[in-house]
């Protein structure tokens, strides 16, 4: 979303309002300018409409949204918290307060405020006001929010644990169409790496353009080999992300049109552009950017209230939380789940219905229902199966689980037997079982065909023909008990540069230009 003309005026330089500085009340200048920088320099839904209720004389609910932002760092809402609290708007005004959402903006990288601003205001306040400025800075500055909610740098982890990576490729299929009217494209996806080395469970997290080339990325994704992640020296299941580029022309990532026009939107401050240039930075180094400004977009987005991006950053914490933080990645999650992430909101399901108790359940079963209302295929496979066969008695709902399932039918098209076994689940839910016996049959062709160990859903299918729902957790796929067969590419000449040849996961090329490996 681009910003109006209007939106990007920026307040008169400090030099020239000294005067008014000291003409006036004590904030009362710097403030007023300072809100209306804050509330034009992001544009975010969340942040534009906590500026909004500000505007409005909605003071007490733009503060509950701009403390949820502050709370994740973001500088600018913790600037407008401490202007409010200065200015006395929803509340007595508290200088001591104001000054330390003031610190603590400035320490998290919002430059309304120089450091020398910030001592002459503190030399004005009280010991018992520059105590609440202190509390302030003690839990919510740079320091303290690099210990409690900040990532540590983009792909550092503990000794313990080492991520997998990827062995063989499988190289995508062109879609014909997207050839034919000359588009390119990238897709980000995310999937398990079993103890085998066999993906699973795969999730587009972006994608330039949308819907274009998901299913053949989820297709290469599964139908490639990996190494699974160790911890202790010892193979572990882990999530893993990675990108495939397609282009009929060749050439680097950053040449595809459809990502030159976010870059030029994220290079303005575009807060989801800046979670997909930052996302592609921080996955192909030939974007040109460098991976700590990816990082930075990324964080950035996120702090804006972007929910695609807080549940990116509570995936790259894992490990962090595998490390002994498991409180970063829920205060992540459970907010990409609040801002609406539907992925975000089936996955802190399963997080937390272990220890739910009644009114938490409750509360679970609301995100299951707002997933389902999105066009989400990773969160209707989950909530299809959460609703079927969750070992909750009051999350189970079998109407809700056949609304899961037939919005997948209409929308997949790939190879991922979990979405075939979430559909069965949701008819076997409602005691259609003849459905149930033939989308699980479906679910079972397609796992042979990725060398999947179908035990646990041949007793699925065998429950169903006996004309009983099934229970259980489709997601858990045992090891395969097969040899697995190296991957098997095509190899073509792209010397000619024919149309569709240059699709490919990203990766060193043959003599030829394919990525056979």
């Amino acid at each position: 979303m681009k910003a109006s003309p209007d939106s990007r005026r920026q307040p008169r330089p400090a030099a020239k309002r000294s005067a008014w500085l000291f003409a006036k009340p004590l904030f009362v200048a710097v403030t007023t300018a300072a809100l209306y920088l804050a509330g034009s320099s992001i544009a975010s839904a969340d942040f534009i409409d906590a500026y909004k209720k500000y505007r409005e004389g909605k003071f007490a609910e733009a503060s509950t949204e701009f403390t949820a932002l502050a709370e994740l760092g973001s500088g600018a809402a913790q600037f407008n918290l401490g202007a409010m609290a200065a200015r006395g708007e929803g509340q007595e005004k508290n200088p001591g307060t104001g000054v330390g959402w003031m610190q603590a903006a400035a320490e998290n990288g919002y430059p309304q405020l120089s450091a020398a601003q910030i001592a002459d205001f503190r030399s004005k306040l009280t010991p018992a006001q520059l105590a609440e400025a202190d509390m302030i800075v003690a839990r919510y500055g740079r320091k303290a929010l690099e210990e409690r909610v900040f990532p540590g740098r983009m792909g550092t982890t503990c000794r313990q644990f080492r991520p997998a990576s990827r062995e063989q490729y499988a190289e995508p299929i062109f879609p014909p169409d997207a050839a034919a009217k000359d588009q390119d494209g990238v897709v980000m996806v995310e999937f398990t790496v079993g103890l085998d080395g066999l993906a699973r469970d795969p999730h587009v997290i972006a994608d330039l353009p949308s819907g274009i080339f998901d299913d053949v990325t989820i297709d290469a994704a599964l139908k490639s080999r990996f190494k699974p992640a160790t911890r202790d020296g010892q193979p572990v299941v882990s999530r893993m992300t990675m990108h495939m580029t397609f282009t009929n022309q060749g050439g680097d990532l950053w040449q595809l049109k459809s990502v030159r026009k976010i870059q030029l939107a994220a290079d303005e401050r575009n807060p989801y552009a800046e979670y997909i240039i930052g996302l592609i930075g921080s996955l192909d180094k030939t974007l040109n950017v460098p991976q700590e400004k990816a990082r930075a977009m990324l964080l950035s987005s996120a702090q804006a209230g972007v929910p695609q991006a807080q549940y990116w950053i509570s995936r790259e914490l894992i490990a962090e939380e595998l490390c002994g933080h498991p409180e970063k990645m829920v205060l992540w999650l459970s907010n990409a789940a609040k801002g609406g992430d539907p992925a975000a909101q089936v996955e802190l399901v399963h997080l937390r219905s272990g220890a739910a108790n009644a009114g938490e359940t409750n509360e679970l079963r609301k995100m299951l229902v707002a997933a389902v209302g999105q066009n989400n295929r990773y969160a209707l496979k989950h909530a299809a199966a959460l609703f079927a066969m969750s070992p909750i008695a009051e999350l189970r709902d079998g109407d809700l689980a056949l609304k899961a399932a037939n919005k997948l039918r209409r929308m997949s098209g790939s190879l991922d037997p979990h979405i075939d076994e979430a559909i069965a689940a949701a008819y076997g839910a409602n005691g259609m079982y003849r459905e149930a016996r033939r989308f699980q049959e479906s679910a079972i062709d397609k796992a042979h065909e990725l060398f999947w160990n179908t035990s646990k859903m041949n007793l699925r299918l065998a429950t169903y023909a006996e004309g009983r729902p099934a229970t259980g957790d489709i997601f858990d796929v045992p090891v395969a008990d097969m040899p697995l067969p190296p991957v098997r590419n095509k190899l073509e000449d792209c010397t000619q540069k024919r149309r569709g040849c240059g699709r490919s996961p990203d990766g060193d090329r043959t003599p030829t230009g394919s990525f056979l490996k």
